[in-house]
């Protein structure tokens, strides 16, 4: 049997993951219901699961309020898993200069399943204005200035796939829904090397991203920045816009020398 046919092994494993799917996309700690809830998961399983997933140290209970959250193990992981990810690393001091010089939210992000994963944030965890975004958590390509960065690195044939089968949800009154005005801000990258966002993933955020040239393996990854949109002046736009493509270059130049 092909790898594609394949079943998973292990009914209790998928629903254990789609319970921590379920906490690693919540703000705050959930209750019991809720997990059940948006798992769809009866009840008896979710309880059942989460005992486990407790003694594990994955999940974290609450004895106060009787709600759970993601617990330490897991950040372990991440930690270690994250240690293979050479573009972290290797980005990381020219991610953290981009967010020193405005002092506003960086992401880098990964392509996978026709979406950005975050794979890295760098934020002012005691800022008044925080991004929903989290590392682990996904973000739709057409709505994401990464996401049409990333967009325009593709031939016109997997462009035009995308194009055709996507659907253009609106997340807030600004994302676009129209695949002719998507595919003329990805036109519009690929020709300038960045892209943005103008409030149309979250209504109060503008972003400019760009894609990173990847000599190194296959994966696709890109970079944003992020502000307040009550912020943006024409100035301001002009002086992300520069330091992004600045970033863009570095980091290239960086991932250019293990090939050398």
């Amino acid at each position: 049997m092909s790898e594609v046919g394949k079943k998973p092994y292990g009914t209790v494993l998928i629903k254990a993951d789609q319970i921590l799917g379920v906490l690693s996309q919540s703000g705050e700690p959930l209750t019991m219901n809720d997990i059940s809830k948006h798992a769809d998961i009866t009840l008896s399983t979710t309880s059942k699961i989460l005992d486990t997933l407790i003694l594990l140290g994955y999940v974290r209970r609450d004895e106060t309020t009787k709600r759970y959250a993601l617990g330490a193990t897991l950040l372990q992981l991440a930690n270690a898993a994250f240690m293979h990810f050479d573009i972290v690393r290797e980005s990381h001091p020219a991610l953290k200069h981009l967010y020193e010089q405005f002092g506003e939210t960086v992401h880098l992000g990964l392509f996978r399943d026709n979406q950005i994963l975050y794979i890295n944030k760098i934020t002012n965890p005691s800022s008044k204005h925080q991004t929903l975004s989290r590392i682990g958590n996904t973000q739709p390509l057409y709505c994401s200035a990464m996401g049409k960065a990333t967009l325009a690195t593709f031939d016109k044939t997997v462009q035009n796939q995308y194009f055709d089968s996507a659907i253009l949800t609106p997340r807030t009154p600004y994302t676009l829904t129209d695949p002719a005005d998507l595919m003329e801000q990805v036109e519009e990258s690929e020709k300038n090397g960045y892209a943005i966002d103008d409030r149309e993933s979250e209504e109060d955020v503008f972003c400019v991203g760009a894609a990173i040239v990847n000599p190194i393996d296959r994966n696709h990854y890109a970079f944003s920045i992020s502000i307040p949109y009550y912020r943006l002046t024409d100035q301001l736009k002009e002086d992300m816009i520069a330091a992004v493509m600045k970033t863009k270059t570095i980091i290239e130049f960086q991932l250019d020398s293990y090939t050398d």
